[in-house]
This record gives structure tokens, sequence and C-alpha cells, in this order.
């Protein structure tokens, strides 16, 4: 008798648990939808998403799931595929906005996105190192994927959008499984030109470019590895073809270019003048394939960008070209994936002020 009752106790403490479990899981998601039509209610439309602060810090893997929005990342391979399948140098341009978005204020809060300020500022877009960057309508029509996948429902914001979209990009040009992201980013509520101005480009000296990403939290290996994005990159002929005609103006070429390449490219770049916004890919071994021939086009002297040559050059650096472009591609790929899931976690442990965008490109 007595062993009868204990088993009936344990049964019913068990059901209790189970009971308890779900009765959470749908709090969870009556939350998210309480925050979403509180959103509204602040900013004077129902789509409208205002979260507080604080959960800025609070990333977590599936971080959607019991809410209407537990199929986002689905929904974002599936559209990021399809339409590089249309347009392949969507790839590139998705891992671009994704790193000058984070580096911008050390923030992946998709303030890179926002074209407009309310007094008119001019915003991270206005940035010489974000001329002729890509994908922007193409984030604004993903957001719209996805709050229609959501049932309507904006909770989901433009920043993890964004680190998911990246996180794809690279899955597909280098065929690997899709490491796991992180999610519960804010969208940001300032843009300014500034924050953007301070980012590298392809003519910055080394020692800046470590500096920047040491100021970030990187380690030198780490600004190398992320550097390995140019594997499928391009560049236009501006950008580099003083190294082709006019290297510190000797008017000859840059001696530590291969003389093979730079003839290849005088063929895009025929002169210092014309054809300036033509494009060349900074890998001329595998280009849009995501791999370690970046790191061996550099050490042949074939790095189409003086920043990416001096890469080599550099003692502090070049230990690391030369590893990576002697090591295996599981040993580069692997340390890019760890370098990415870093980049995609700054600013999470700072409680800066934010929304969810109801449009990508546009402030609530």
């Amino acid at each position: 008798m007595r062993r009868d009752k204990h088993l009936r106790l344990l049964v019913t403490y068990i059901i209790f648990l189970l009971a308890a479990n779900s009765f959470s899981s749908l709090l969870g998601e009556a939350a998210s939808e309480k925050n979403t039509k509180k959103g509204g209610d602040q900013n004077g439309d129902q789509n409208v998403a205002a979260v507080p602060p604080a959960q800025a810090s609070k990333l977590r893997y599936n971080h959607y799931r019991t809410t209407r929005c537990s199929k986002v990342e689905s929904v974002v391979t599936t559209e990021v595929t399809k339409r590089s399948k249309r347009d392949p140098t969507l790839i590139a341009a998705l891992l671009r906005l994704f790193f000058h978005d984070c580096f911008a204020n050390k923030q992946c809060d998709a303030s890179l996105l926002i074209k407009k300020m309310p007094k008119n500022e001019k915003t991270e877009l206005h940035s010489g190192s974000n001329v002729g960057i890509k994908g922007l309508a193409f984030m604004d029509y993903l957001k719209t994927k996805v709050v229609e996948s959501c049932n309507g429902s904006n909770i989901v914001s433009c920043a993890d959008i964004l680190a998911l979209a990246a996180r794809d990009a690279y899955v597909l040009a280098s065929k690997r499984p899709a490491y796991p992201v992180l999610l519960g980013r804010l969208d940001g509520m300032v843009s300014l030109v500034k924050d953007a101005d301070s980012l590298p480009g392809a003519r910055t000296p080394i020692n800046t470019i470590v500096s920047v990403f040491k100021d970030a939290g990187f380690t030198t290996e780490e600004a190398v590895i992320l550097s390995g994005a140019h594997t499928i990159g391009e560049a236009k002929c501006k950008f580099f073809n003083d190294r082709l005609h006019n290297f510190l103006n000797t008017k000859k070429p840059d001696r530590t270019m291969d003389p093979a390449l730079v003839e290849q490219l005088k063929k895009i770049c025929p002169n210092m003048t014309a054809n300036l916004e033509s494009p060349a890919f900074l890998d001329q071994g595998t280009r849009r394939v995501f791999d370690k021939s970046y790191f061996v086009q550099v050490t042949r002297q074939r790095g189409v960008l003086q920043s990416d040559q001096n890469l080599f050059a550099n003692a502090a650096t070049k230990q690391f070209v030369t590893g990576l472009a002697s090591g295996t591609e599981e040993n580069f790929l692997s340390k890019f994936e760890k370098a990415m899931a870093k980049l995609g976690n700054l600013g999470a442990t700072t409680n800066y002020k934010g929304n969810i965008r109801r449009v990508c490109s546009v402030l609530n």
C-alpha cells in the first residue's frame, strides 16, 4: 500500500512538472506577443516592437523558438539561397554588410542599414568605407519575408536577420554545415557617418588595421583570419589601379605585385582614369569559393589590394598568413567560424537603446 501511494505521488509530480513546462512555454510566446503589441502602441503602429534595452545582453541560441517566429532561420536560409543563385555577388555583399555594421560602432545593431536620420545627419552609409555597398534592398525584402512567416508579428530584429544572412552566405560559399548563431539583438536607433569613417580601407596601413581590430577585442591572428573573407570579394579599379600604373607616384607598377597579375588586371583597369568602377576579384585563385586560396595568393605576391598584400609584408601578420596558406582548409574555415561568432557578439553586453524596426532601412 505504501509503495502504491509513493508511486501515485511520483506520477502526480511528473505530470505537474510537464504541465508547468508547457505553461512556461505558452507564457514565453505570450510575453513576446505582448511586447510586440506594446511596442506598436508606443510607436503608433501595431507592427513595431519596442523591447527593453536590457534584452541586448541576453543573446541566446534558439531565441525565437517559443514565439511565432520559430522558423526564422529556415526562412532566411531559403531566401538567401534563392537570391544568391540569381545574383552570386550577394554572398560577398552580405558578409560586407555584417562586417561594416558590427565594426562601425562595435555593435551588431543594423545601424548601417539606416538611410536617413531625423535631422538629416549623415549616416554610416555616407562614409567612404561604405561606398558602393550592396544588399540594402535585399535586407528590406528579407525583413518582409520574416514578418510574413511570423504571422505578421514584428519580433525579429534586422540585426538578427543580418547575422543569420551573413552566416548563410558563408555557408553557401564554403559548403560547410551551418554554425549556430546567438540571437536576441536589438536594432540601433542611431547611425552616424563618423562611426563608419574609422573602418579600414584598401590602402590603410596594417598596424592601423590591427589596432582597429584590437579596439574591438580581436587578436592580430583574428584580424588576419577575418581578412580571409576577401576570398569571395571584389574591388573596383579605383581602389588598386595605382598599383598597376603609378605606385607611390613612380609611374611604375608596385614591385611587390606579381608581374603576371599586373598585366592581367590591366585588362580590366587599363590606366589611372578608365573603368574606375569596374570590379576585379580579390582572390584570383578560386574566386567565388570560400577557402584558404586568398592567403595562398597573398604569399605569391598576388594580393590585389595594397592592404591585402601588406598582410604578408608586415612581420606581425606574416606568420599568420603563412600558417593559414600552408594549413588545411579545415584549419582556416573552423577558425573563421569562431571569429565570425565572436564578431556577431559585439555589443551584446552593452545595454544600448534599441528597438525592432519594421523596415530595416528606416527608423521607426
